[in-house]
C-alpha cells in the first residue's frame, strides 16, 4: 500500500508543506518561512549521517521522517544509534497507519545495518511505548534566583568564549561525552553553531588554552513591559571538574543584580542540593508538607533492536549467574528475543542455549530502559513490569545492574 524511500532534493518542498501543517507550533506559514525550512533541510542532508525519507501512497507524498546516525557512549563503549526525527503525516491521511509504517521502516533500516539501538523524542510517549520504546532519563526544570546558588570563592578563570574557541569547546564536549553514559558524539560544526546565534552567550572556564567547562545561555524577559527584569535561560551547562562547576556557579551568582531568575533544564535530579532554597517560586505544596522544587518531564526514548549485542557491551556487578531472557516486542512479534546469558566477573557472555539459573520475562520497552540504566531492575520488579522464575535470585539480579548510571543526552533531533 505504501512505498517508503529516500527523498531527492526536488521533493523536499512537498515534505515542507506536510511538515508545516503537521507541526503548526513551528509557525512555518509564509513562503519565506517554508523556504527557510527547505534550505535548512537541504543543508542538514548534506551530512551523510542525516537522511530524509518519504512515505508515498499512489505516488503521492503522504508523510516523512528524518533519520540520524549517531555514535553514543553506551556504558563507556562507543555504540551506533539510529535516531528518528521530524515524523510528519499529511492531515488528509491521519489515522491511516502512515506513522506506523514509517517507524517500521525506520527500525528495519537500522536492523539491516546492524545498529543495535534506536532513539527518538516522542510526540506521544504512549504511542511509542506500545512500539517497544522505553523511557530514558527525565528532564528536570529548575527555576531559582541567582543568590540561591552557593557562594564560590572565584570566577577568575571564566571568560567569554567566541567562535575562535570552537575547537577547544569541541574538545571539552568530547572529553565529557567519553566519560558520560548516554551522550552523543558531535561534530565541530555543531559546536560552532553555538556562536552563530547572536542571542546565545557562551562563557567557559579556561586553564591555559583548555576549556574545562562552559555555560551557554540566552536572556529572556521575566515580566512583559519591564525591560529591566530578565531571566537567564541556560541551554547547556557542561563541566569536567567540580572546580570548573564552582567557577561557573560564581559567575552565575554574580548576575543577581540584573537577573531575576535562572532557568535550568537538566537531567541531574539532585541539582536542588546545590541551592540554599530549593523551592522554585510556585509555592506549591504536596501532601504532607513537600515544597515544589522543580518539574519533571519524560522525553527521549530508546529501543534495543539487538539484545545480544547490547547485553554483551555493558559491565555488570560481580555476580555469577546464568539468565534466560525472554524479551517481548508486541509491535514486531517476529523480533521477540530469547537470550541465554552467563554473567561472571562483571561481563556477560551470550550462549546458544543453556540450563539457566533463572528466567526473566520483560517487555522490550522496559528491557530497553533497563539496559540504558534509566530504571533499576528492582523498580521494574516492584512495579510488576517483569517476572522472574525464582524469587530467591532477585538479589543477584538486582546486583547485576546496581552499577548502571542513568543516561545523559544533550542532543536534540
Amino acid at each position: 500500500m505504501y512505498e517508503i524511500r529516500e527523498l531527492h532534493p526536488g521533493e523536499f518542498g512537498s515534505f515542507v508543506e506536510i511538515a508545516s501543517n503537521a507541526y503548526p507550533g513551528m509557525s512555518v506559514n509564509t513562503d519565506e518561512d517554508k523556504q527557510a525550512l527547505l534550505e535548512r533541510l537541504e543543508k542538514q542532508t548534506q551530512n551523510p549521517d542525516k537522511r530524509l525519507f518519504g512515505c508515498f501512497k499512489n505516488n503521492t507524498l503522504v508523510g516523512g521522517m528524518l533519520l540520524h546516525n549517531f555514535l553514543m557512549n553506551f556504558h563507556f563503549h562507543q555504540m551506533q544509534v539510529g535516531g528518528l526525527g521530524f515524523v510528519c503525516v499529511d492531515l488528509l491521511h491521519k489515522k491511516e497507519k502512515v506513522a506506523k509504517n514509517l517507524v517500521t521502516y525506520f527500525e528495519e533500516y537500522y536492523r539491516e545495518r546492524h545498529v543495535p539501538i534506536t532513539a527518538l523524542y516522542p510526540f506521544r510517549p504512549d504511542f511509542y511505548r506500545r512500539m517497544g520504546y522505553g523511557y530514558g532519563t527525565k528532564m528536570n526544570k529548575y527555576r531559582f534566583q541567582p543568590d540561591q546558588l552557593p557562594v564560590s570563592l572565584s570566577k577568575s578563570d571564566v571568560v567569554l568564549l567566541t567562535e575562535k574557541d570552537a575547537s577547544e569547546l569541541f574538545c571539552c564536549y568530547e572529553r565529557y561525552m567519553l566519560k558520560t553514559h548516554g551522550m552523543m558524539a558531535r561534530s565541530i560544526d555543531l559546536m560552532k553553531a553555538l556562536f552563530q546565534n547572536p542571542k546565545v552567550k557562551v562563557y567557559g572556564v579556561k586553564d591555559g588554552e583548555a576549556i574545562l567547562g562552559y555555560c551557554a545561555f540566552t536572556f529572556e524577559s521575566e515580566k512583559q513591559g519591564n525591560f529591566l527584569s530578565n531571566n537567564i535561560l541556560i541551554k547547556e551547562l557542561i563541566t569536567e571538574t567540580p572546580a570548573a562547576l564552582q567557577q561557573l556557579i560564581a559567575f552565575l551568582r554574580s548576575q543577581q543584580d540584573q537577573v531575576a531568575n535562572i532557568i535550568l533544564h537538566t537531567q541531574e535530579s539532585d541539582f536542588h542540593y546545590l541551592l540554599q532554597d530549593p523551592r522554585n517560586g510556585t509555592d506549591n505544596i504536596m501532601p504532607h508538607v513537600y515544597h515544589e522544587s522543580h518539574t519533571s518531564a519524560v522525553g527521549l526514548m530508546y529501543k534495543v533492536l539487538d539484545p545480544k549485542k547490547v547485553i554483551e557491551a555493558a559491565t555488570y556487578g560481580l555476580e555469577s549467574i546464568s539468565v534466560d531472557w525472554k524479551v517481548e516486542d508486541t509491535f514486531m512479534p517476529n523480533f521477540n528475543s530469547r537470550v541465554y546469558v552467563q554473567f561472571k566477573d562483571g561481563r556477560a557472555n551470550v550462549l546458544e542455549k543453556a540450563n539457566a539459573d533463572v528466567s526473566v520475562v520483560i517487555s522490550n520497552s522496559d528491557f530497553s530502559s533497563l539496559m540504558m540504566g534509566a530504571v533499576s531492575f528492582s523498580s521494574l520488579h516492584h512495579l510488576g513490569l517483569l517476572s522472574i522464575s525464582d524469587e530467591s535470585k532477585l538479589g543477584n539480579l538486582q546486583n547485576l545492574f546496581s552499577g548502571f548510571t542513568k543516561p545523559i543526552c544533550l542532543t536534540a533531533f
